[in-house]
């Protein structure tokens, strides 16, 4: 029976509020990295020391095996419903065991000759057919294998089917959800090592294409030949170059972006690298990342991502742009919905952690005090807006070939504005200021207005720069030269238009 301990977590209004909170135990000291809810109340883990876990009634109480003795470390583990699951080891052997009496027995029902193999995670497409893979095999190729009876069965992708990693690339286990089966035949999986890349394929798995880490993103760098292929480990959007750094898990938003969560677990605090978005065939980076190493990320919906590591856990309430702590919980790996609205955690010496709700910030009304308090309160952003309009056109004229003075300027007048506005709280800049006469300056500046119906998001989007004077210039390399697409700012206001308006630029800044 596992011991529960009732906690509640009171935090400030910029907080997180987590309701419900159990500390759960399953019973033996294992590390588990495979975690499976199939639905509501039906939990499945594997872990280290070679334990397998079933619950049938959320954690009270838990059925336990050891079907290949205690030096083995399942790492892997997808259940289909309350009978039916399948693991594997991450080592040897290099074995997959099914059961379908709900975990009271296992069998094993493949084993890889290989000496080397070493599995990395199960995904799915839906109970019949999914993918195994595992690192790299001697030949370089990366090790696939395919069932389509729902795991009684498995056979090895051929070799042109195989993608080829550079020397020293390699795979993670950390959380088993560094591969993605997504739709009907879409598959992608994210590596580490020497290089970092996101892969994928539209076919599953027959052909593969590839988005090295280290790319540099042209609306965030410039599209001329003054900047390199690709960016250092230090610079790049994942992390790479050792062992131990890359990304460690992947996740796909309801509106087609990868998320992918990683770093170096030799350095967990290390806060660059470790958190990457991939959308519109670019790499993106979080304003407010992590606060470091992670090695899952688990997607509640458009807008609310969670991500867990050993040293805590995060949660972000605006699609990625910002982060903030999700609770302190050590030692987590691993995260899954719990069927039932709920998030649940699993990590080492056997430990879960049960959210039954995560909800964002709550709202206070408060009393304005000013004229435009009281607009903002009403969310009435027509006077605002048009304030931010005259400061941006008094301040945000272009000098020079490349007047950068100017732009940062604008910049920090509109912020000093928003920040002695009442009502107006978290202001944050993004913008681009590169070659203001040929590449005109991207500017957002977005801020969090405590309205009546609660917090809301908006962004004022806008474009400087004499670039229009040089027409020849920019249809030479096929950028617009309409003066008024360059100048026109843009108000949006909902969480989704915000995220999607910083995309122009870099996001970190």
């Amino acid at each position: 029976m596992a011991r529960l301990i009732w906690l509640s977590l009171f935090l400030g209004f910029w907080s997180t509020v987590l309701q419900a909170q159990d500390s759960l135990h399953v019973g033996v000291s294992t590390n588990i990295r495979a975690l499976s809810v199939p639905q509501a109340h039906d939990w499945w883990f594997g872990g280290s020391k070679g334990w397998l876990g079933h619950s049938t009634d959320a954690g009270k109480s838990w059925l336990l095996r050891q079907p290949l003795g205690d030096k083995v470390d399942f790492r892997s583990l997808h259940a289909f419903n309350a009978q039916e699951a399948v693991a594997a080891v991450a080592g040897q052997p290099a074995a997959i065991l099914r059961t379908s009496d709900g975990g009271l027995s296992w069998q094993e029902v493949f084993r890889h000759a290989d000496s080397t193999a070493f599995f990395d995670g199960f995904a799915f497409w839906n109970a019949s057919e999914g993918v195994l893979f595992g690192d790299p095999l001697p030949d370089g190729r990366l090790l696939l294998l395919h069932t389509s009876d729902g795991g009684k069965s498995w056979q090895a992708a051929p070799d042109s089917s195989r993608p080829l990693f550079a020397l020293g690339e390699a795979a993670f286990a950390a959380s088993s959800t560094a591969l993605q089966c997504v739709g009907d035949s879409t598959l992608a999986l994210v590596s580490g090592g020497a290089v970092s890349r996101l892969w994928y394929s539209r076919n599953r798995g027959r052909t593969w294409e590839f988005m090295a880490g280290n790319k540099p993103n042209p609306a965030l760098y410039g599209e001329h030949a003054l900047f390199p292929d690709s960016l250092p480990p230090e610079k790049a959007r994942l992390y790479y170059g050792a062992a131990s750094r890359g990304g460690f898990s992947l996740a796909l938003t309801p509106d087609s972006m990868w998320v992918v969560v990683g770093g170096d677990y030799l350095n967990e605090s290390h806060a660059q690298g470790h958190l990457a978005m991939f959308a519109y065939s670019q790499w993106w980076s979080a304003r407010v990342p992590t606060r470091g190493y992670r090695e899952c990320v688990l997607i509640l919906d458009t807008l609310t991502w969670l991500a867990v590591g050993p040293s805590g856990s995060d949660v972000s309430w605006d699609g990625g742009l910002t982060w903030q702590a999700l609770h302190e919980g050590k030692g987590m790996h691993v995260a899954k919905k719990d069927g039932a609205g709920g998030v649940l955690m699993a990590g080492r010496a056997g430990t879960l952690w049960h959210l039954k709700k995560v909800a964002p910030p709550s709202h206070k009304l408060w009393t304005p005090q000013t004229k435009m308090g009281r607009a903002v309160y009403n969310n009435q952003m027509g006077p605002l807006e048009k304030q931010l309009v005259r400061t941006m056109r008094k301040y945000g004229k272009a000098k020079s070939f490349d007047d950068r003075k100017s732009f940062r300027t604008a910049n920090q007048k509109m912020v000093d504005l928003l920040k002695t506005t009442e009502g107006i709280a978290h202001v944050w800049v993004d913008s681009c200021s590169t070659y203001l006469a040929i590449y005109p300056g991207f500017g957002n500046v977005s801020f969090r207005a405590n309205t009546q119906d609660g917090p809301k998001i908006y962004t004022f989007s806008y474009r400087t720069g004499k670039v229009y004077r040089y027409g020849y210039w920019r249809h030479w390399v096929g950028l617009p030269t309409s003066r008024e697409r360059l100048s026109s700012p843009s108000f949006n206001y909902t969480p989704l238009e915000e995220r999607f308006n910083h995309m122009e630029c870099e996001w970190g800044h």
